[in-house]
């Protein structure tokens, strides 16, 4: 039996003749406003019930009658039976109504929830207290590629949690059956894979407070994750070459030596510098520099194990980092690094041999900081890359050259605006030759006191100072050529020596030519000294300045022969006209086993060749018989002179001419 909170009357034309207290309460309209209206004036009538045009004339149930005022909707539900006379004629009908406002407005709020939950671009699944799949939204539906039935019945951490520790999802449910809300990011097994999302699981409860399931939210983070992925390789790896950075090579290394606190664990640290790196990028270009680093850094993966980490620091300087190892594993890794670098790198339709230099430092023995073990191992490739190559464990002492190669890289810079250098001359005798050539000896005389040019000419050659130096030294010799030759003074020929960086500029060769005409002077006049290692990879645009050079009229010497790339088989094919043999064989060839052989040898073929010989470093009075006798040509040595100012070469000279004059 239906409770009603007011009753009605209506006539034939559901027109209201009576109605109930509660009707005024419910509808907030005084009985004026209501008695004699239609009742479907009292609001909008709606429903199933309404559909047919006489339908008050049959009993009716639940017919919605939506009543608006300024504030907000009141919904009714109408139920009436007719009422007929005597004969059977309709004369109006009775009945009553129940507020359903609470009830209707919950429904359409369900309806809107229920709406908002498909349309929405958030995964949403309805598990139980087990995490077992009982609704998904659409969306949720999309993104795995499953269907509601598929998906109904399954475990949301197979789907959702897979991969992830097996009693993860435990946790995170116990979480939620606490009451409080986990959130955390997670990878969805999706359609096309795998996608990241932000997700949130609470409780659902009952009427009576109780859990009753559980509610999964994910947003989609793909694009987030990517962007955050892409930042974190942006700090933490090298663009070229994909390796971590320095930065990222520093936290791994951190990561090491706290795990190797107090267990009796070495950790090695190895800085790997390539030798020609700089060479390769100036005369080949940028690509062929950076196809080189690439090239690098896949070797280095190669020769190391799993668990060990490749960095690239910064240039050409490389990191490797063995959170635990042996001393005599050190020591092969990096026998292993060297003999990979050994061997050729193909960059464009060309070979090229880099050699690489290895600095290791090893934890606890030579820093228990990360960054003190990086600037060690760094510090010993250094010493390495400036002496012979190989490799070097680091030492204390490495510190103190770091620091004055440090401080002469900073005089460098000031130092020609200072007028720091001054050349001297040391005289080369030709028996044959009237007058006295020169070779143009560079001298620093720095803040630092006088600095050799076995210390500052590799700093200026890496840093590119060489090319300010080297035009100063050729316009200050030309100048001083000249200068000679207008006080009389019969000087044939200066030689000056030049970098192998200044040979890859373009146009050096024009350059010099140019420096050469606008003394007064002849390209003869001017002879240029080139180490063999010049000649190491058949660098064509190098070949290229030397032949311009030659073809110039400047005269091409190998200096110190004998301690580089060269052999007699290859120079021949050489643009060059003279060879000064090093110092080395000259000095002690006559005591030492085989020398005054091999010197001979030297100067023989050198003369097949039609090459003019020069013995550097004669020092006593039978090193300068011994090399007169197998027919070397010119002499140069402290037994002549040492190195002599401007003036006192020039006195020098004029004594010598005027012995020469008389004999």
């Amino acid at each position: 039996m239906l409770a009603f909170d007011w009753v009605w009357k209506a006539d034939a034309d559901l027109r209201i003749t009576e109605i109930s207290e509660g009707a005024i309460v419910a509808l907030g309209r005084r009985p004026s406003e209501i008695i004699g209206r239609g009742l479907a004036d009292l609001g909008v009538l709606g429903g199933s019930n309404c559909a047919n045009g006489i339908w008050w004339q049959s009993p009716f149930r639940d017919a919605l009658l939506t009543v608006s005022d300024r504030r907000e909707n009141r919904y009714f539900h109408l139920s009436g039976v007719p009422v007929f006379d005597a004969s059977g004629g309709f004369i109006g009908v009775e009945g009553g109504a129940r507020d359903v406002t609470e009830s209707h407005l919950a429904g359409a709020r369900e309806k809107r929830l229920a709406r908002s939950i498909d349309q929405s671009a958030t995964m949403i699944a309805f598990l139980d207290a087990e995490g077992v799949i009982e609704e998904a939204n659409p969306r949720f539906c999309a993104v795995t590629g499953l269907s509601p039935d598929r998906l109904r019945g399954r475990g949301v951490k197979d789907i959702v949690f897979s991969g992830q520790p097996a009693d993860l999802f435990l946790k995170i449910r116990e979480t939620a059956c606490l009451g409080e809300t986990w959130s955390g990011d997670v990878r969805v097994l999706s359609a096309s894979g795998r996608i990241w999302g932000h997700a949130q699981l609470s409780a659902n409860y009952d009427i009576s407070g109780r859990i009753s399931g559980l509610v999964l939210t994910i947003e989609d983070a793909t694009k987030e994750k990517a962007f955050e992925s892409e930042v974190y390789r942006h700090f933490f790896y090298d663009e070229l070459t994909g390796l971590p950075n320095r930065a990222l090579a520093r936290r791994r290394l951190v990561r090491a030596v706290l795990n190797a606190y107090g267990k009796d664990r070495r950790i090695g640290v190895f800085a790997v510098a390539l030798g020609r790196f700089r060479l390769v990028n100036g005369a080949l270009g940028r690509p062929a520099g950076d196809a080189l680093l690439r090239q690098a850094g896949e070797r280095l993966h190669d020769c190391v194990a799993a668990g060990d980490s490749v960095a690239r620091l910064d240039g050409d300087m490389f990191l490797v980092i063995c959170p635990e190892t042996t001393a005599s594993e050190i020591e092969s890794l990096a026998r292993r690094i060297l003999v990979a670098f050994g061997e050729p790198f193909e960059i464009g339709n060309a070979t090229h041999r880099i050699a690489a230099s290895v600095g290791i430092s090893t934890f606890p023995e030579d820093g228990t900081r990360a960054a003190d073990l990086i600037q060690n191992a760094e510090t010993a490739a250094m010493e390495a890359k400036g002496t012979s190559g190989d490799f070097r464990y680091f030492k204390p002492e490495l510190n103190d050259r770091i620091r004055e190669r440090a401080l002469i890289e900073a005089e460098l810079g000031t130092a020609l605006e200072r007028k720091q250098f001054e050349l001297s001359y040391q005289p080369m005798i030709d028996p044959l030759e009237r007058g006295i050539c020169a070779e143009a000896l560079l001298r620093w005389n720095s803040r630092l006191g006088l600095v050799g040019p076995d210390r500052f000419i590799p700093v200026a050659e890496e840093t590119g100072i060489i090319l300010e130096i080297g035009e100063w030294v050729l316009d200050e010799a030309c100048a001083q050529l000249a200068r000679w030759r207008q006080d009389g003074l019969c000087v044939p020929r200066i030689a000056i020596n030049a970098s192998v960086r200044q040979f890859r500029e373009p146009g050096y060769a024009a350059s010099v030519l140019a420096t050469i005409s606008r003394h007064g002077l002849e390209p003869s006049d001017i002879e240029i000294e080139i180490t063999e290692s010049l000649f190491a990879g058949n660098d064509e645009r190098v070949i290229q300045e030397i032949e311009a050079l030659r073809s110039g009229g400047i005269r091409m010497a190998i200096d110190d022969f004998g301690t580089g790339f060269s052999c007699f088989g290859a120079l021949g094919e050489l643009p060059v006209g003279v060879l000064k043999i090093d110092r080395s064989f000259v000095s002690g060839m006559e005591t030492r086993r085989g020398g005054i052989s091999m010197i001979g040898g030297m100067i023989e073929m050198a003369h097949a060749m039609n090459l003019k010989v020069v013995g550097e470093g004669v020092e006593t009075e039978e090193q300068a018989r011994i090399l007169e006798d197998r027919g070397c040509d010119v002499f140069q040595g402290f037994y002549f002179s040492r190195p002599l100012a401007a003036r006192d070469f020039g006195a020098f000279a004029s004594v010598r001419e005027r012995k020469m004059l008389a004999a």
